[in-house]
């Protein structure tokens, strides 16, 4: 009876144990790529660049560097299935992060740094606290954007479906730019340049003392008052 109940216990933790996996990340990098629908907490400036993941499929996530940039993603067949696996993401800097293919991402604390490109496409989602001179944000293919903060610059680009949600992201200027039934949501206190095409929505928030405004073949442009 004991041998069967440690064999039990041995079995469950062997169990825990695959689905458990903590990695350092060697290499150098200032880019990143997170893709097949991972669920990842991103901790930023962290004292070493690690991972820790956790879930059924811990052991199928692949983790590479090449070429400046980190890749972390699960194996494209894992996209079509249901999977509880979680990832945090330890990283001492970046200053571009590229979500595809349903990547569900929170930066965990502000990003305070001179300049970050953010991107996220086919259904993905991200959500960011920024303290930066300048932002380049870009939502398309259905994916959704959250960004708060504030920064002097900001170029704006949603696409096919994308979402951008920005009034709580305070910019001196904004460039922002939406097309084939994006919507997109920003602040600008000095000036806002603003285009859209073919039934893109954007709103104004702030008060811009500039507006440029242009819209092309249907699509909206409101200047909100709060």
């Amino acid at each position: 009876m004991k041998a069967h109940f440690l064999y039990i216990c041995l079995f469950v933790a062997s169990i825990v144990s695959a689905q458990d996996r903590t990695e350092t990340i060697e290499g150098s990098f200032n880019k990143i790529k997170i893709a097949n629908k991972v669920d990842v907490d991103l901790v930023p400036y962290a004292s070493e660049n690690k991972i820790e993941i956790s879930g059924y499929d811990a052991d199928e996530v692949i983790i590479k560097v090449k070429q400046g940039e980190l890749v972390v993603k699960l194996p494209i067949d894992e996209v079509f299935s249901d999977s509880d696996t979680k990832i945090k993401l330890y990283i001492k800097d970046f200053t571009s992060l590229n979500l595809n293919n349903g990547a569900d991402v929170e930066i965990t604390s502000q990003i305070k740094q001179k300049e970050i490109s953010l991107e996220a496409s086919e259904g993905s989602f991200l959500s960011a606290d920024l303290d930066v001179k300048t932002a380049r944000l870009k939502a398309v293919t259905g994916s959704e954007m959250h960004v708060y903060g504030e920064s002097k610059n900001q170029y704006v680009t949603v696409k096919t479906g994308g979402i951008f949600i920005g009034k709580s992201f305070k910019t001196e200027k904004t460039d922002v730019k939406v097309s084939y039934g994006g919507t997109a949501e920003v602040y600008a206190t000095h000036s806002c340049k603003a285009k859209t095409t073919a039934g893109g929505e954007i709103e104004i928030y702030g008060n811009p003392k500039k507006v440029d405004q242009k819209t092309k073949l249907g699509g909206s442009i409101d200047l909100m008052s709060k």
